[in-house]
């Protein structure tokens, strides 16, 4: 073909059948865009970590901590001596003495309810018999009451028995429940601070430590019941895992299993440490990764021995499972349906239906504001683990808010979230440890009329402090003469 065909060819005009359009190349559709962009979003929020840096408490900080945690217990102490004093005694709804449960165990009376109460009764009970067989009236109910607690119990009165005379003048049983739950308390209180202080600042750290002794169901930390060893062990295990000291980790995560049922949960966050920090390194999974196994052997191994221990004594592989749905009707419920069923039908609760609804519900709602602070101030394993606190008892009440505020009291980020708030502190990874608070050190500002409380100087920090502070101690003095006087069975 010559150049004068080419050029005819070109003037001819083309057919329909013979045009060809150029389609634009695809590209991802702008909801496309936006739903991959938020969720990667959200993994790059997951995955923020550092190491948490070394800190060591002088003086002032163990004067501190001494002070405020003898403060605080003796607060409960003189309350529950006057509410025993001076107020009537709640008998039950059946008429009989409503103390410790089962009826098997003497009942106590006074201020001793501070310490023995309700369900105190089960621990001591299964700390005489540690081996729980399928035999007695109450057998399957105890095992919904985990062993770590009662083991301890048991340990220590027996050593308590040793000392001459002691077992005459007192009930060792019993000054062995309060021994270990206040030692658990105070060391549980020193790790506390010490994650705070590196996490935070000094001022947090001490924030977050009054915040928690002040709790008005901080009283159950004392008390004989679990609550104590479990936070113990929580702080502990994030602890040592922001400290990346792996092997402590999971031989505590291992720990948690035994004492309370969320403790099958403490692997999420705890394993998301794992994943922030790999993910930090040059070769996230080289051989490196295979200190997961340090998390992953020693919960494998406490969940299979204690599932051989519960068939071999009961013939059930998860005694209880089977305990808290047959005996005491938990039963699995999605999150929402407390709340759902409270807003339907409000109501302020009764001692007869062990149930304080409407306190439940208020601190609830108050928790799941918390775990919303964490995210935006915290390492997101603090807030991962809140949330799941907070779930789990609202999915397994079968409806209900049975006990909420005793579930909720070891959830320990939700009090380093309200000092972080108090303070208007913020972690951030690689960031160096941060002033005593930074609105003190804020250069002077305008405060905007509307959300100056949020975002003010000194001032707001100190009354932001309060605000915290002065309910807590009257609901807490509220709480301690309920739970002397034998009302408050459902906080």
């Amino acid at each position: 073909m010559n150049a004068n065909d080419a050029a005819r060819d070109n003037q001819r005009p083309m057919s329909d059948a013979a045009v060809v359009i150029a389609e634009p190349p695809t590209t991802p559709r702008v909801g496309q865009t936006g739903v991959r962009s938020r969720l990667s979003h959200f993994v790059a929020s997951c995955l923020r970590t550092n190491t948490l840096p070394a800190v060591r408490l002088g003086r002032a900080d163990w004067l501190y901590l001494v002070g405020v945690f003898l403060l605080t217990r003796l607060l409960t102490f003189f309350v529950a001596l006057l509410g025993a004093d001076f107020f009537p005694q709640y008998t039950g709804a059946n008429g009989g003495a409503f103390a410790t449960q089962p009826n098997t165990v003497s009942t106590v009376d006074g201020w001793v309810r501070l310490y023995v109460n309700f369900d105190s009764g089960w621990y001591l009970g299964i700390s005489h018999h540690y081996t729980t067989p399928a035999n007695g009236p109450n057998w399957l109910a105890e095992w919904a009451f985990f062993p770590l607690y009662p083991w301890t119990l048991h340990v220590v009165s027996v050593v308590l028995g040793v000392i001459p005379g002691l077992s005459q003048s007192l009930n060792v049983d019993i000054l062995a429940g309060v021994l270990v739950s206040h030692a658990a308390c105070f060391g549980a209180i020193v790790l506390l601070y010490r994650l705070t202080l590196g996490e935070l600042s000094s001022a947090a750290a001490r924030r977050a430590a009054l915040y928690l002794l002040i709790f008005p169901g901080s009283f159950f930390l004392t008390a004989v019941y679990p609550e104590g060893l479990f936070l113990l062990l929580t702080v502990a295990a994030f602890y040592f895992a922001r400290r990346r000291q792996w092997a402590l980790a999971g031989l505590l995560a291992a720990a948690i299993l035994l004492t309370r049922a969320q403790g099958a949960l403490i692997l999420g966050p705890i394993g998301l440490e794992f994943v922030a920090y790999r993910s930090t390194l040059a070769r996230p999974w080289g051989r490196g990764a295979l200190k997961a196994l340090w998390l992953l052997i020693p919960t494998s191994l406490t969940l299979g021995a204690y599932a051989l221990y519960s068939h071999a004594l009961t013939g059930y592989w998860l005694a209880f499972e089977t305990s808290a749905r047959v005996a005491w009707g938990h039963r699995l419920t999605p999150f929402p349906y407390p709340l759902i069923r409270y807003l339907l039908s409000p109501s302020l609760g009764s001692p007869g239906e062990y149930n304080f609804s409407s306190i439940n519900f208020a601190v609830t709602i108050l928790f799941f504001v918390l775990v919303v602070v964490a995210w935006r101030r915290l390492p997101p394993s603090y807030a991962i683990w809140l949330g799941l606190s907070v779930i789990l008892p609202l999915s397994t009440n079968g409806s209900h808010f049975f006990s909420m505020v005793r579930y909720l009291t070891p959830a320990f980020p939700a009090f380093v979230a309200l000092a972080a708030w108090s303070l208007n502190q913020r972690w951030a990874p690689n960031a160096q440890q941060q002033p005593a608070t930074q609105d003190e050190q804020a250069p002077p500002r305008q405060p905007s009329p509307a959300g100056w409380l949020w975002r003010g100087g000194a001032l707001a920090a100190d009354l932001r402090d309060r605000i915290i502070v002065t309910p807590s101690l009257l609901l807490l003095t509220v709480f301690v003469l309920f739970f002397v006087t034998g009302i408050h069975a459902g906080i």
